[in-house]
């Protein structure tokens, strides 16, 4: 007997934001502060992304470059574990300096 092709597999179950119903057009309702201030910041981030993608390059130099220089940062920095180093007297501020 040949061989039956195989089957294809049932479509997947819609999501669940696509049952939802839509968002009428038209203003957005509530406090005008806070609205304004997420679309300006959105705006910003927006232009902001813009720039990099443009940019991306220049971008990619300068974090390599800082990362390397955190990096230099943290081999050059030494850890005291020696409690006596680490101790400060306590200061009477009331006689001054």
């Amino acid at each position: 007997m040949p061989a039956e092709p195989p089957r294809a597999a049932p479509p997947p179950p819609p999501l669940r934001a696509a049952r939802r119903k839509p968002l009428p057009e038209g203003r957005a309702v509530g406090q005008r502060a806070p609205l304004w201030l997420r679309a300006r910041f959105q705006a910003l981030l927006f232009a902001l992304g813009c720039r990099i993608q443009r940019h991306c390059g220049k971008v990619l130099f300068v974090g390599l470059l800082v990362f390397g220089a955190l990096a230099v940062g943290l081999r050059v920095a030494s850890i005291e574990t020696d409690i006596e180093h680490l101790w400060v007297e306590a200061v009477d501020l009331s006689r001054g300096f």
